[in-house]
């Protein structure tokens, strides 16, 4: 197990070498929704190293720890959003824990225009679940997540690309991403057009 400043620091590493990944899919001027905004680090990073974005968090419960980041709550499926009311939706490390990925895909091709950024981690290899959980846990712990009811749908990268396929995207890019964790995974990034 991990300190709790090792753990902050690690997370804020990867926020920042992730963002390199998919940074030239933002622009000056675009409205981004963060669907899943947690702690609101990465949006806050984006807001600090974007200019002229903006950004809304939208979250089952608001967890937020950056006062620059407004949040939205929501309690059904259905985003509190007009049609196409973002260029940019980011789905980081959301959809491995809802019940419903596919609905979630859904409302963020509805409420996005241009596109739809996914990070997700898989687990490799031999896995003990209950071990995988207690320290994602953790994790959440130290960043200031809340820990019950944590859901873990199992969603696997052939499992995502047959859902990301089944409700209209398009897979532009799809990256492995460097990863300091010591958790059984691999982080990767997706970057999904709209089909108009």
């Amino acid at each position: 197990m991990n300190n709790r400043e090792d753990i902050l620091s690690r997370v804020n590493k990867e926020i920042a070498e992730h963002f390199e990944y998919y940074k030239n899919e933002l622009k000056s001027g675009d409205k981004i929704v963060d669907i899943g905004v947690g702690t609101g680090n990465t949006a806050g990073f984006i807001k600090n190293h974007i200019k002229g974005v903006s950004v809304l968090g939208v979250d089952i419960i608001n967890s937020c720890q950056n006062a620059e980041i407004p949040v939205t709550l929501y309690k059904n499926m259905t985003m509190p959003s007009d049609d196409k009311e973002f260029d940019v939706a980011l789905l980081f490390y959301v959809l491995h824990h809802s019940k419903s990925p596919g609905l979630i895909l859904e409302e963020a091709k509805r409420i996005t225009r241009r596109a739809v950024l996914i990070i997700e981690d898989f687990h490799i290899g031999s896995w003990d679940e209950d071990e995988e959980l207690d320290e994602e846990l953790q994790v959440q712990e130290c960043i200031g997540l809340p820990t019950h009811n944590v859901h873990h749908s199992g969603l696997q990268r052939d499992s995502l690309k047959r859902l990301i396929e089944e409700k209209g995207f398009r897979i532009e890019k799809s990256v492995k991403l460097p990863s300091k964790t010591t958790r059984k995974i691999e982080k990767w990034l997706y970057i999904l057009s709209i089909p108009q």
